[in-house]
């Protein structure tokens, strides 16, 4: 048997550790989200809730090119296509209507486990984004990540 063979890194953009209260946001009720800026953080909590997501998780890392994030498993798998929204609360920073396509969603746990909550984590590469889309990430990126690659 061959040893692990080296994997080649695909990527074109480097990957950054998010920080802590950075989301990913999929398939909300965008009216509810727009006033952002104007919000404290239990107003946004509360916002982020009646928006109803298809799915909502903390971003694990991101670059310019996508993002991979973990969530609750609530309503199974669909083909159906959303746009997703960046939100971080603590640094009032929204990014909406990013189309993309996902690259991977698969289940967490390594294990198998008893419990009725599915963790999955779902990687996604983005696509199309305006200039405007892409210079608010770049900021994002460049202010408001742990400017460390991750390994995952």
């Amino acid at each position: 048997m061959k040893e692990k063979e080296k994997q080649i890194e695909r990527r074109k953009h480097q990957r950054f550790s998010a920080q802590n209260g950075t989301f990913a946001v999929v398939g909300s009720n965008k009216t509810r989200l727009d006033k952002i800026k104007k919000m404290g953080m239990a107003e946004i909590a509360c916002a982020i809730y009646k928006s109803k997501p298809f799915k909502l998780g903390p971003i694990i890392d991101m670059s310019q090119g996508g993002l991979a994030f973990s969530y609750v498993d609530t309503r199974g798998r669909t083909d159906q296509s959303y746009e997703m929204n960046i939100l971080s609360a603590g640094n009032k920073f929204y990014l909406e209507n990013l189309l993309f396509k996902t690259i991977m969603d698969v289940d967490s746990a390594e294990e198998p486990s008893f419990s009725p909550i599915k963790l999955k984590r779902q990687r996604i590469q983005f696509i199309d984004l305006s200039s405007d889309q892409l210079k608010k990430l770049e900021y994002f990126l460049s202010n408001h990540t742990d400017r460390e690659m991750t390994n995952q």
